[in-house]
């Protein structure tokens, strides 16, 4: 039990601290510190219609692409989407010259999470645990998960007044990037897969 336990904790640490909350959150503020010039409600909009179109879809995908392809392919973009944000706080003359570029970065930072990490830790919880402590691992994994939300939420604006809206930009960035080798070499293709067979195989050995 504790190797798909410690496995969905460490993929719940990962949603979390790659800024996915913090950007659904605090998406009006971070387009105003982002330089945007549209109205930063309406960037919060866009950023909820992203969610509801791409989860639509969440299904089909997963069944698709299989979960770690869907995993690495969604952190790997947020990555990308952070390094440009933080780029363009570090270097305000590329918002100058692109100046709808954060607007891109958020919106698709949302698709691209809403594509794996977001959605697949909650995906998956239900296929790693034995049947006899399925519903006693969910409850601890869900609660290890929204104490770090909690504690995300609350900290990014200290850290923003801190180090600064693109050093936290950096931060999750570096964050999504250790979470594409968290999925490749520790999270297991579960999809077509009987619990058996994934009972029989080292979750932690990424197999």
């Amino acid at each position: 039990v504790y190797k798909p336990l410690l496995m969905m904790i460490g993929f719940f640490f990962f949603q979390q601290y790659s800024g996915i909350v913090v950007v659904i959150v605090f998406a009006a503020q971070i387009a105003t510190r982002a330089g945007v010039s549209a109205d930063p409600l309406l960037v919060a909009v866009f950023v909820g219609v992203a969610r509801i179109i791409t989860t639509f879809f969440m299904g089909m995908i997963f069944e698709k692409w299989g979960r770690r392809p869907a995993g690495i392919i969604s952190a790997t973009g947020m990555t990308i989407c952070m390094t440009l944000l933080a780029a363009n706080g570090w270097w305000p003359v590329i918002g100058e010259h692109v100046p709808l570029l954060s607007v891109f970065a958020i919106v698709l930072h949302i698709i691209f999470s809403t594509m794996g990490l977001l959605t697949l830790p909650f995906f998956m919880i239900s296929e790693v645990f034995p049947q006899r402590v399925r519903g006693s691992a969910n409850g601890f994994t869900l609660c290890v998960g929204l104490l770090f939300s909690f504690s995300v939420v609350k900290l990014y604006p200290t850290a923003e007044a801190w180090i600064g809206t693109a050093n936290c930009f950096a931060f999750f960035s570096a964050i999504s990037l250790l979470g594409v080798e968290f999925i490749y070499f520790i999270v297991p293709e579960t999809r077509g897969r009987k619990f058996w067979r994934l009972r029989t195989t080292s979750v932690l050995d990424g197999r």
